[in-house]
């Protein structure tokens, strides 16, 4: 790894969390204490208006469309994606429970700013693990496999000044949109 962590991080740190989304919808006890969902989000038409709202959102936060410190407005939002204020509301309650939105009464929800430990927590973890991911896919690459990646390695390069273009070389280049990319299992 070369440079400042805090520059070739970010990106990363909102790509990991994009893989993190596994978890079900909201969940709250019931009078007797079994879990319920709650009856806002009850019938299958609202619960995936919910899910593909949360999705969008979430999405254009790891995209960078709504940059930390935006404020999301639930009328702006119901209108932009077409839907009721009430998917609207339990995707943004979604997204608070997972840190990624702020509420602040009286004011509105915000976009979370990355913090310097979320880097730092990342940028650990990715010299903790790519070293030997590396090292194994080096191991499974042929000529050919290695030959396939050099467009995208100077792709990353040519963007090193433009932080838009890295983050999408790096995106493509990390997540897979790699042509024949070495020691792919799937």
């Amino acid at each position: 790894m070369h440079g400042d962590p805090t520059d070739v991080v970010a990106a990363d740190l909102a790509l990991a969390g994009a893989h993190l989304d596994a978890e079900p919808l909201h969940r709250v006890a019931n009078r007797h204490g079994a879990p319920s969902t709650p009856r806002s989000i009850r019938s299958p038409t609202l619960r995936r208006r919910t899910e593909s709202t949360y999705c969008a959102i979430k999405d254009d936060i790891l995209k960078g469309r709504l940059p930390p410190e935006s404020l999301l407005l639930e009328h702006e939002l119901a209108t932009r994606f077409g839907v009721s204020k009430t998917p609207i509301r339990e995707a943004l309650r979604r997204l608070i429970s997972e840190g990624w939105v702020l509420v602040m009464p009286r004011r509105g929800y915000f976009i979370r700013q990355l913090r310097i430990e979320d880097v730092r927590e990342v940028w650990v973890l990715r010299q903790a693990i790519e070293p030997s991911l590396l090292a194994e896919t080096s191991r499974r690459a042929t000529a050919e496999d290695l030959d396939a990646l050099l467009p995208w390695i100077d792709a990353q390069r040519a963007a090193a000044d433009d932080r838009d273009r890295a983050v999408v070389s790096g995106s493509n280049f990390h997540l897979g949109r790699v042509p024949a990319t070495p020691g792919r299992c799937c």
